[in-house]
């Protein structure tokens, strides 16, 4: 896959820059101070040419930060010693004569273009809220569909007005940050469901259901099983 082969040329480039690190050692004092940022920091999702990398495509990536502006970075079982100072939110990481920028946003660091490889990558501190929110791995094109949908209006195959066949409001959607998704037709819970998008095309995975993303922010829902073939326009509640 793509996204396999740009985690292995990232990786690669990340790896060479430490193994000269590992060879040649960091300098600079220890000066005992604390930050209040000290502690590790996990991978949890990258950016690199309008592709969202997550979960395996991104793992392997750690970052820990001890006191004194000393620590180790980790990529896929490779470590090196870092050298890090922090102005503000600005976090500056030395490897060996290479310096990477980032910002500090709580428990959260995030390189815009680590190494200058035009990657993006966010680490979360391990154990904090952020390394397990969900929402923070998704693309924004995903933040923008998360949320309740309820149906507004509807139309059949033909895209006449078919509200006097089935109820305007007979269709429901709840999608939720880990990509889980509550759907009601005509008052049936459809059961356990998992939801998708990619391009602005998206679909409740193991149902006869699509939808897309309207320029002001709707969604438009087919939905077809047997003889039912509708399409409702959804807003969120």
């Amino acid at each position: 896959m793509l996204v396999r082969k740009i985690k292995r040329l990232i990786s690669l480039v990340v790896v060479v820059v430490m193994a000269a690190a590992i060879l040649t050692g960091c300098g600079g004092a220890d000066n005992g101070a604390e930050t209040g940022i000290e502690g590790k920091y996990i991978s949890i999702v990258g950016e690199m040419s309008g592709m969202t990398l997550t979960d395996e495509n991104i793992a392997g990536w750690a970052i820990e930060l001890l006191k004194g502006g000393k620590g180790r970075m980790e990529v896929d079982g490779e470590s090196a010693s870092i050298k890090w100072t922090l102005e503000g939110n600005a976090l500056n990481i030395k490897v060996q004569g290479e310096e990477m920028s980032a910002t500090v946003d709580g428990d959260l660091i995030i390189f815009d273009d680590i190494m200058d490889t035009g990657m993006k990558l966010t680490f979360a501190k391990e154990g904090s809220s952020a390394a397990s929110d969900p929402m923070l791995t998704l693309s924004e094109e995903e933040k923008t569909v998360v949320g309740k949908w309820a149906s507004d209006s509807v139309k059949d195959a033909l895209g006449d007005d078919a509200s006097g066949e089935i109820a305007a409001d007979a269709f429901t959607a709840d999608l939720a940050a880990d990509k889980s998704a509550v759907i009601t037709y005509k008052g049936e819970d459809m059961g356990e469901q998992t939801w998708s998008i990619v391009s602005g095309m998206g679909s409740i995975d193991d149902l006869d259901i699509n939808f897309e993303v309207n320029d002001d922010g709707s969604l438009d829902v087919t939905y077809f099983e047997g003889d039912d073939y509708y399409e409702f326009h959804c807003v969120k509640r």
